[in-house]
Formats: structure tokens, C-alpha cells, sequence
């Protein structure tokens, strides 16, 4: 049993860390373009 909670702990930390990288690289695409979008506007 041991080593399924571990494999578990292990899946779900790794799970974790691609969601929580999604989510900056999420909201650094979306500030990019409403950035971009701001720029245009303002010439």
C-alpha cells in the first residue's frame, strides 16, 4: 500500500506543478495581449 500512496503523492505534486505553471503561463499570455491590445488602441 506504501507504494501506491506514494506513486499517488507523487502524480498528484507533478500534477500540481503543470497546473500551477498553466496558470502563470495563462496569465502572462492574457496581460500580454491585453497589453499589446492597449497598445494599439492608444496610437
Amino acid at each position: 500500500m506504501e507504494i501506491w500512496t506514494k506513486l499517488l503523492s507523487d502524480l498528484f505534486s507533478d500534477t500540481v506543478g503543470i497546473a500551477s505553471f498553466s496558470v502563470i503561463a495563462l496569465t502572462f499570455i492574457i496581460v500580454s495581449v491585453l497589453i499589446s491590445m492597449f497598445i494599439v488602441k492608444s496610437r
